[in-house]
Parts: C-alpha cells; sequence; structure tokens
C-alpha cells in the first residue's frame, strides 16, 4: 500500500506575530554541522575509480568510493542525523553511518539507494532520482558510542563509474531531553507523541528549502493539549471510517475540530498522512512535499499536536494528523 500525505493551511485575523518572531536556531535542540573537508579511504573498498568533492556540509561522491571523515562525532540514545540526499545515477550501495574504526561493515550504515542490498534499509530509501530527499535518521536508536566518524558508501564494481551520491545540509541534531518539550495544557504525552514533536522541532531547529521557499531555522514548537486532541479525533475517524481527507465524516473542517478543543488561533494548518509505519518515515514524508514542509517550517506557528492511530480493517491501517497554530 503506498503512502499518502495532504496538507492545508488557513488563518483568522491578522498575520502580524510574524514580524516578531525570531528565525534563530531551536532552543529544543543541539545542532553540529558535519565537516566533510577531509576525507579518508575505508581500506580494501576505497579506490581511486571516481572522484570526491566537499564544501563545507556538503559532499559529492561519484564512483567506487567508500570515505569516512577525519573528524569525529558522539553519538547520545537522542541523537538524529540529518541531511538531504541526491543521486542522477544509481550505483550499486549508496549508504551512510557512523563507526568508531577504518574497517568495511554493514553494521552500523543506513543504505539510502543502490541496486545491492547492503546495511539497514529501515530508514527508508532514496525515490527522488534527480531531486534532493530529505532524510532524518534517529542513528542515536541503532547505536550510540563516541569518537565516531562519518561513513559514506558509494559503490560499484562494474564498468562505467558515473554513480553519484550528493549530499548537502549534513548535521547531528539532539533535542533537549532536559527539560522536554513545554505543553499548553495539562496532559502528558505517550512515546509516539513525544517523537512528534522532537522530530518537528528537529526538522525547524536548521533552514531548508521547502519547493522553491527558503525557511531560515525556526523556534521550537510547544506542544497544545487541544491541538493534539483535535488531531486524535480525525485520525481516529479517518481509521474507523477508512477515509482519507482533511474534511471529517461530520463535514469538520481542521478549523472546526480546533475550535470544538477551545483552542481560538490566529493562523492554524493541518498535516494529514496515510501508510507510513514509523514517525521518522511520516515526518520525512512531509518534509519532502512542499506544502507540508511549509506548514513545519512556517514561524507563525507557535503551537502543535499530533496523532497516529491505527485500523487494522482500513485501506492505510495508519492515519497521522499533525495541527499547527499560533492561538489567540
Amino acid at each position: 500500500m503506498n503512502n499518502v500525505l495532504r496538507q492545508w493551511i488557513g488563518c483568522v485575523g491578522g498575520l502580524s506575530l510574524a514580524l516578531t518572531l525570531s528565525l534563530s536556531a531551536s532552543a529544543g535542540a543541539a545542532t553540529i554541522a558535519i565537516d566533510v573537508s577531509n576525507t579518508v579511504g575505508i581500506p580494501g573498498q576505497d579506490s581511486r575509480n571516481g572522484t570526491v568533492v566537499a564544501d563545507g556540509a556538503n559532499l559529492i561522491v561519484t564512483g567506487n568510493r567508500w570515505r569516512a571523515t577525519s573528524t569525529t562525532y558522539n553519538i547520545t540514545p537522542d541523537t538524529v542525523l540529518a541531511f538531504d540526499f541526491m543521486s542522477t545515477e544509481e550505483g550499486e550501495i549508496h549508504a551512510i553511518g557512523l563507526q568508531e574504526t577504518l574497517a568495511y561493515s554493514p553494521d552500523n550504515l543506513f543504505q539510502l539507494y543502490g541496486s545491492q542490498p547492503y546495511g539497514m534499509t529501515s530508514q527508508g530509501t532514496y525515490t527522488l532520482p534527480g531531486q534532493y530527499q530529505t532524510f532524518q535518521i534517529p542513528v542515536g536508536q541503532y547505536y550510540t558510542g563516541n569518537n565516531l566518524r562519518m561513513v559514506f558508501v558509494s559503490d560499484k564494481d562494474t564498468a562505467g563509474k558515473t554513480n553519484n551520491s550528493h549530499y548537502r545540509n549534513l548535521r547531528l541534531i539532539t533535542p533537549d531531553e532536559t527539560t522536554g518539550p513545554d505543553i499548553v495544557g495539562n496532559c502528558s504525552l505517550n512515546e509516539t507523541e513525544l517523537a512528534l514533536i522532537n522530530a518537528h522541532n528537529a526538522a525547524r531547529a536548521v533552514g531548508r528549502s521547502c519547493g522553491n521557499t527558503w525557511y531560515n531555522p525556526a523556534p521550537a514548537l510547544r506542544w497544545d493539549c487541544r491541538l493534539g486532541q483535535a488531531s486524535h479525533v480525525h485520525s481516529t475517524d479517518m481509521a474507523t471510517n477508512n477515509f482519507f481527507s482533511h474534511t471529517g465524516s461530520d463535514g469538520s473542517s481542521p478549523f472546526d475540530r480546533m475550535r470544538r478543543e477551545g483552542y481560538q488561533f490566529r493562523t492554524a494548518g493541518e498535516n494529514i498522512g496515510a501508510g507510513y509505519r514509523t514517525v521518522e518515515t511520516a515526518v520525512n514524508g512531509w518534509l519532502n512535499s512542499a506544502g507540508h514542509c511549509s506548514n513545519i517550517m512556517n514561524p507563525n506557528f507557535q503551537d502543535m499536536g499530533a496523532a497516529r492511530v491505527d485500523s487494522a480493517n482500513s485501506t492505510y491501517r495508519i492515519y497521522w494528523t499533525a495541527g499547527f497554530g499560533t492561538s489567540r
């Protein structure tokens, strides 16, 4: 079953609040840019049949090259590896990860693309040949450690080594788990809800392009219990009544559902998705769609609430809703 997305945005009243918002890095996450200015080869795999071009946190690898950064990084259980990836020609293996030694091994690598299986594939694969696709991999959920090198694999052993891997905006993001997200209202977050707001705030912590529009880093979102409940109601409605739309089975709009929960807003938006199995793949799907990405990065929004509801008897089985807004 394919994954599907839809986006909705609307406003009530003026948008003057946008003029006063600070476009600075999120206070809820620490971000480290990956230094790819100096890389070394992985013995036994890296060859001179290809090129390596580095510029700041951007890297282009062509041909049969296995490279590791000279700079090392510390990975905690909450660390997220974020980047944009593009390839204009598929090789056998396109993969990324972190490891302590220069030995070649699939154990810590995430395969993004390629005709030959290698490493882990649970964080999604590249599906937009010739275009950049955003990835956010919760690498700390797979392994942790200190002094780990970032590893980039572009593998092709056969002739015609014009396969390529383009990386940009390479960074490690660690949400500030000491305080957790700010919560408006009287509710507690379950594991999925906490992962959803952390993934959204990790995305907002760095600037990015949503389609043709560039967004600077935006302040962290607060969790609003009313938006969380409105999102839960709509995901439950879609899962129970087996449909996929911003319009509820009772004819309600996202505006209506937010107001019913007591959330009065200046501006508001909603993303929905279906079929995605994890928080990471759902949020990455939204980030790779211009309209959904714009909702996530919109500096006019201060609050969010989101929900996942499952139903084995429905078409897509898993239904996601994320509501955004700024209250009056």
